[in-house]
């Protein structure tokens, strides 16, 4: 590889060790660690994907403390259904039995019965029909690219809040 290319940074030795071997164990988990911690259930996202790619993200993360993991759970929840499990969990008489499993299972009982109906219809509201003429109207193009391109400008200010140091 140095005949190749000469002098090598360490960068660019990673890469090529990347490349040629994949990423290590600890590296695969530590970005699993990463993005366990960054899930948030976004709107408009079917709720079963949302917790079975939670389930892989914590398999991978490997993180034996059930309570983080219960807590990565409930900061990645929206506010109204992490509320109805926060007081599910409070009303539990045994706090040493909470595990994940059971958080996931109370979770998945309240979606199913306070909020599946309503957030499956907004999410077919949300959804747009594509048209010829909306295809055409520049206005509406122009709109949602500029909102995706703020959106776009929260997020990477988030991250580099929240990025550790």
């Amino acid at each position: 590889m140095v005949a190749k290319q000469g002098r090598l940074t360490w960068s660019e030795f990673r890469t090529a060790v990347i490349n040629k071997y994949g990423r290590s164990s600890i590296d695969m988990r530590d970005a699993a660690r990463e993005q366990l911690e960054r899930l948030v259930h976004q709107q408009g996202e079917a709720f079963n994907q949302f917790v079975d790619k939670f389930q892989q993200l914590r398999n991978q993360a490997e993180i034996q403390d059930e309570d983080c993991i219960v807590r990565y759970l409930i900061k990645a929840l929206p506010e109204e259904l992490a509320n109805y499990t926060k007081y599910s969990l409070n009303t539990n008489s045994n706090k040493e039995e909470i595990t994940v499993d059971l958080v996931a299972n109370k979770i998945t009982a309240i979606y199913n019965a306070l909020f599946k109906d309503k957030w499956e219809r907004e999410r077919e509201k949300a959804t747009p029909v594509t048209s010829s003429a909306s295809i055409l109207n520049n206005n509406s193009a122009s709109k949602c690219l500029g909102y995706r391109s703020s959106l776009r400008g929260k997020c990477i200010r988030r991250r580099i809040l929240h990025k550790r140091i």
